[in-house]
């Protein structure tokens, strides 16, 4: 900000000068800034009388030394772009390292467009892809190739839209959606390590940035009533899904999720019959019949400590490639869906997946049936449930029995018990096919008192080729 003032502490930054995280040099300083307003001169970081330090700067700038005199970045000497030993030339430089050229990786010293603010190396993306690119500087993660897939955040596709700060769901609403690397990742404060598993707290690779705690009421399936902002600050009482919901919930878009997608926040609620346990365990689950948890048998490692674990979204969504980056960046599966299983709802086929693929082994569902990453389905010619064991040989319409008969095509919650859908359940909860039994049936379902000992008293359906029953024997989920 040459010939502009510094006003430490202001913010955020509405003008130049202006940021939270600048200070006026020490007295003393090499650095100066003049007059009673403390404006920045070229002279400020440049004596053209004396080049010892090299550029003519007034004193060394290893390690960033000559920037943060002024710039203070909360966190960044911890960060992993402070303390990265990974070699780097820069243009027209001698050999140094990520850690000793510090700022310099990313930002001009000088100026940049105004499509590069901040004073950015490069538009967006682009400055990361400067060391995370295809191919990556040699020790760092490509992260390019991954928002290359088919399915991705739109990192690469929507350009323009971001601001920086975004300190609130003002610019995150249908109409601005997009997801700029810097609203999962706060580049002065990220460190190196992904999150723990079993767990739903963040990584310290999203360290600094901030997502939203919803609140709920008493409903059962419905939105949270209110958010509150969290900065992330520890990776061990700070969750992922509360950087998830910043965007995928509510808090961002209303009442109208944009096309093809569902409110994270409505699946999330406590009061529902049936959740994945991203926000709160099984056993917290309130509105959740006993039992709740599935038994071990149920469940792979490391899930089998069932009813008081949690997860992460990054536990089914990722690249379909398990050497990959973790992370959802980007995935060949739909859905942003994660490997090494990783079709869902339908095989690599094209079909929908059936009981009878299990039951027959076929269409390599023990390699490819998404579910299977965590939920050990058949085994040594056995059933892990009751349910699945009396339908196995069930062939409605002539097609075996779809798992989309029975359960929601998206999964993170449902109004019925064991992630149940009914035929009343709209898309995209429902599949909604074109054939009859290419849809939700169910009318009714209640959950057995027992994990494993399911009966044909525990749903009934109108559809024909199903055992029929009515409502009329009560306790079914509404």
């Amino acid at each position: 900000p040459v010939l502009y003032s510094v006003r430490p502490g202001g913010g955020p930054p509405v003008e130049p000068g202006t940021n939270p995280e600048i200070r006026l040099p020490a007295t003393g300083d090499k650095v100066k800034v003049y007059g009673q307003d403390n404006r920045v001169e070229c002279t400020s970081c440049h004596d053209p009388h004396d080049n010892s330090f090299g550029s003519f700067l007034v004193k060394p700038n290893a390690d960033a030394a000559l920037c943060v005199t002024c710039h203070q970045k909360s966190g960044y000497t911890a960060s992993i772009h402070a303390t990265s030993n990974i070699s780097y030339t820069p243009a027209s430089k001698p050999q140094t390292t990520i850690g000793e050229y510090s700022c310099r990786n990313c930002h001009k010293a000088h100026g940049a467009s105004t499509a590069q603010a901040y004073l950015l190396d490069a538009a967006e993306e682009n400055t990361c892809f400067k060391c995370h690119g295809a191919p990556p500087l040699t020790g760092a993660k490509d992260i390019r190739s991954q928002l290359a897939k088919s399915y991705r955040h739109p990192t690469q596709t929507t350009q323009g839209v971001h601001i920086n700060p975004e300190t609130d769901a003002g610019n995150l609403g249908n109409g601005k959606r997009h997801a700029e690397c810097w609203d999962c990742h706060n580049p002065h404060q990220a460190r190196s390590g992904t999150h723990a598993t079993p767990g739903n707290a963040i990584g310290n690779v999203l360290l600094g940035q901030w997502g939203v705690e919803p609140s709920y009421g008493s409903g059962a399936w419905t939105a949270a009533v209110s958010y509150v902002k969290r900065t992330f600050l520890s990776a061990a009482s700070d969750k992922e899904y509360q950087l998830c919901l910043k965007c995928h919930s509510y808090y961002a878009f209303g009442a109208l999720p944009p096309g093809g997608s569902t409110d994270l926040s409505i699946a999330m609620n406590p009061n529902n019959r049936a959740v994945h346990p991203v926000r709160d365990s099984a056993n917290n689950q309130t509105g959740s019949a006993a039992p709740k948890p599935l038994n071990a048998a149920q469940l792979s490692a490391p899930w089998t400590t069932t009813g008081s674990q949690t997860m992460s979204c990054s536990d089914c969504h990722g690249s379909d490639v398990a050497s990959d980056p973790k992370g959802p960046h980007g995935s060949a599966a739909e859905r942003v869906l994660k490997g090494p299983r990783k079709f869902w709802p339908k095989n690599a086929a094209g079909s929908l997946w059936t009981l009878n693929d299990i039951r027959n082994n076929a269409n390599n569902w023990s390699t490819n049936l998404f579910c299977v990453n965590c939920h050990p389905l058949y085994s040594n010619g056995a059933w892990a449930n009751s349910a699945h064991d009396a339908h196995e040989n069930r062939n409605p319409g002539g097609g075996g029995m779809k798992c989309i008969l029975c359960h929601n095509v998206v999964t993170h919650g449902s109004q019925r018990s064991r992630l149940i859908g009914y035929a009343t359940e709209p898309a995209p909860y429902n599949y909604n096919g074109a054939g009859t039994y290419d849809k939700l049936l169910i009318r009714g379902f209640k959950k057995a008192s027992g994990r494993n000992n399911y009966q044909k008293s525990n749903c009934y359906t109108s559809a024909t080729g199903c055992h029929a029953h009515n409502n009329n024997e009560g306790g079914y989920d509404p």
